[in-house]
This record gives C-alpha cells, sequence and structure tokens, in this order.
C-alpha cells in the first residue's frame, strides 16, 4: 500500500484545522496513544460501528449525524484515528511511506498476541512503539529512516488488529477523513 495521498490529505486537513499549530512531536504522539487508548476502552465495552446507517445517508448532514452516533468512539473508529494520526504525524516530519518501505516486517509481539488472541498485548505494544518515536526523531543523528521504520512498524501494528478484529480499516480512515473536513477548527465546540 502507498500512502503518499492520504499522508496528504490528511497532514493538510490536520493543519488546516489547526491541529498542528503546536508543532510538537511529543504532543502529537500523546494524542496517537490517546486515540489507540480509546479503542482499547471501545473494544473493552463492546462499541462497535453501525456502518450501514452512514452508507445510507442521503446528505452530508445525515453522514455527520451517523458517524457520530453509530462510528465516532466505537472500535473501527478509534482504529482508524489511531491510523489518521499516524499519517498525520508522518506528514509533519515529511516521510512518504512508500511501498518499498513498507516492506518492513511485521512486529513478532504484535503477532504472537494475534495468535494468543489477546487484544491487551496489541494495545501495549502499539503504545510502546508509538511511544519511542519522539526518542528515535529527537536522538538519532540519521533520524528520519528509523523513525520512519517506528511509523510503518505502528501502521503495520494497527492493521494487523484491525484484521484480526475483522475491521475494514481502510473504509473507517475514508469515513474518519471525511468527518474530519467538516470540524471546527482545533475541533472547538465539538
Amino acid at each position: 500500500m502507498d500512502y503518499k495521498d492520504d499522508i496528504e490529505t490528511v497532514f493538510q486537513s490536520a493543519t488546516k484545522k489547526g491541529l498542528w499549530d503546536h508543532n510538537d512531536v511529543h504532543e502529537h504522539v500523546s494524542h496517537i496513544n490517546c486515540e489507540i487508548s480509546e479503542a482499547y476502552s471501545a473494544f473493552t465495552k463492546n462499541r462497535r460501528s453501525r456502518q450501514s446507517s452512514f452508507d445510507h445517508a442521503t446528505s452530508d448532514e445525515e453522514r455527520i449525524s451517523f458517524y457520530k452516533t453509530d462510528i465516532k468512539n466505537t472500535f473501527e473508529g478509534e482504529l482508524a484515528d489511531t491510523k489518521i494520526s499516524l499519517l498525520s504525524l508522518a506528514g509533519h516530519l515529511k516521510i512518504s511511506l512508500n511501498k518499498e518501505s513498507i516492506m518492513i516486517g511485521s512486529d513478532l509481539v504484535i503477532e504472537r498476541a494475534i495468535k494468543k488472541d489477546n487484544i491487551f498485548i496489541i494495545i501495549n505494544r502499539i503504545h510502546q512503539l508509538v511511544s519511542n518515536i519522539p526518542n528515535q526523531y529527537y536522538s538519532d543523528c540519521d533520524k528520519i529512516p528509523n523513525v520512519e521504520s517506528k511509523i510503518i512498524l505502528c501502521l503495520n501494528a494497527v492493521e494487523r488488529l484491525a484484521s484480526h478484529c475483522n475491521v475494514e480499516l481502510n473504509y473507517f480512515v475514508k469515513t474518519g477523513i471525511w468527518f474530519n473536513s467538516t470540524r471546527n477548527y482545533k475541533h472547538k465546540g465539538e
């Protein structure tokens, strides 16, 4: 998968909405960790999406309403938000994540946890991978390739989790990108 178009779309939208005004990688990584925590919370509370209502909406107002009631704050929606935030970080760092770079393998801890069907270990590992991004960014002399590999590992882990849980992640990412484009500057008043 080539993320170039998604990265550009997500980063431009996030910048336009003021979500990069802080220009702080640490703050954005904290936000990503919040998103993955919200996904786990939704999973444990069995808050799952009802995407069919969104698909059958006939106007943007209906889509916004259905998104808020049937996708937002669900396991699928929060996983999508995690991926969207990772793509936004890649855009901020000017990392393209081309097809060749995506070939970096998946994480062994994730693969073992999937075999054991242990969602908690998968989520915990994603937290660890995400939390290591700023350390890599601020400490490495040749930082971008290492940061790129960390972001790719995170994206692969989120995608493996989604696949394991039968989540059509790309669908929810597209709907999340669309919904975010309708939101207020810095999501004020929401």
